[in-house]
């Protein structure tokens, strides 16, 4: 009886650390790869918003950055808020300085003030990154909205 108590208590105690240790703060709005025309040029970025969920009434920042896989010069990055495939806030735009294979490269982007009644749950963010804004991008990074609790009707 005593092994059943003393196995069920560090099962306890280990299922509570377990639970304790995943409450930090996790980003609402995650961001994954989206659709560019030539994958072998595809430069990953990394995107953070701030406020995270965004606020209607605030201006929105996103935080841009990475690793360059190859030398990036002249380099344009893009933002669009679409809703109902109606682009607003197009486009908050920002320049990434000339940076070298493996060099880190960083650029912040604001958009805003986020109108009220903007629904982020009908809202895709998209953030491009453009080597020549007459040729197709080389990173796109996309916010796309839960299909879940969407008062779509």
């Amino acid at each position: 009886m005593k092994q059943k108590f003393i196995f069920a208590f560090i099962l306890l105690i280990v299922l509570s650390v377990s639970l304790a240790i995943s409450l930090e703060k996790r980003d609402a709005a995650y961001f994954s790869r989206c659709y560019i025309t030539n994958e072998t040029l595809r430069t990953d970025l990394n995107v953070k918003i701030t406020p995270d969920p965004p606020i209607a009434g605030q201006n929105l920042i996103i935080n841009t950055f990475g690793n360059a896989t190859r030398s990036l010069q002249n380099t344009t990055i893009f933002v669009s808020l679409v809703m109902f495939e109606i682009p607003y806030s197009n486009y908050s735009r920002s320049f990434i300085n000339a940076t070298n294979i493996g060099e880190q490269f960083n650029t912040t982007n604001t958009a805003g003030p986020i109108p009220q009644g903007f629904n982020f749950n009908l809202t895709y963010i998209q953030v491009r990154m453009y080597e020549d804004e007459a040729q197709p991008p080389v990173g796109c990074d996309e916010y796309n909205p839960p299909t879940f609790n969407c008062p779509c009707l």
